[in-house]
């Protein structure tokens, strides 16, 4: 019980490094003299001197950031989104996503679903989610986070789907003040 926190509050939200580095270490190659680079440290990530774990408000303002300087063209939504299908792949290249991607091509779309509140525990903290299989070939990923964003959330996911070969559509629902649902279904 000395783990849990106090009735009626709610923990910090924290994001691990490792999310930190796929996204801008792997993904987007920053380096650290970039402009980029220059604007995540004002939110308060510095790629010179890295820490183990984030507020997830700042890995929020860092997308936000990152979204309008790699995507000024788009809707910072769609933005999120596509740093989301992009962060899959640079996060497979850090030690966590390794693990993480070893498996998902022998789990298929049920283990996998099965098994990603434990993949999201292995990078986050303070942040909930549950699956819940709807129908044959649906299922509903529900967070509980105040700070994460639902369309990066959703592009990750489209990601890291792809890796079981099973052909998706990935949606965003029933958005809440304390998080969302994310609905998969498989198309084939």
């Amino acid at each position: 019980m000395g783990d849990m926190p106090p009735a009626g509050t709610i923990p910090a939200e924290t994001t691990d490094y490792a999310v930190f580095e796929g996204m801008y270490r792997r993904a987007l190659r920053l380096e650290t003299a970039s402009p980029l680079a220059e604007k995540l440290r004002e939110v308060g990530f510095d790629l010179k001197s890295p820490k183990g774990r984030y507020p997830t408000t700042v890995w929020k303002a860092s997308l936000d950031v990152a979204a309008k300087h790699q995507y000024p063209h788009l809707a910072l939504t769609d933005g999120h989104r596509e740093l989301g299908r992009l962060f899959t792949a640079g996060f497979f290249e850090t030690i966590v996503g390794k693990v993480i991607g070893s498996i998902i091509p022998f789990l298929g779309t049920d283990r996998m679903m099965a098994r990603m509140p434990k993949f999201a525990s292995m990078a986050t903290s303070g942040v909930t989610l549950e699956t819940f299989r709807e129908g044959e070939k649906v299922w509903r990923l529900k967070y509980k986070s105040r700070h994460s964003s639902p369309e990066f959330m959703a592009g990750a996911l489209e990601g890291g789907v792809a890796k079981t070969k099973v052909p998706v559509k990935v949606e965003i629902a029933n958005r809440r003040e304390d998080g969302f649902d994310i609905l998969i279904t498989e198309t084939a």
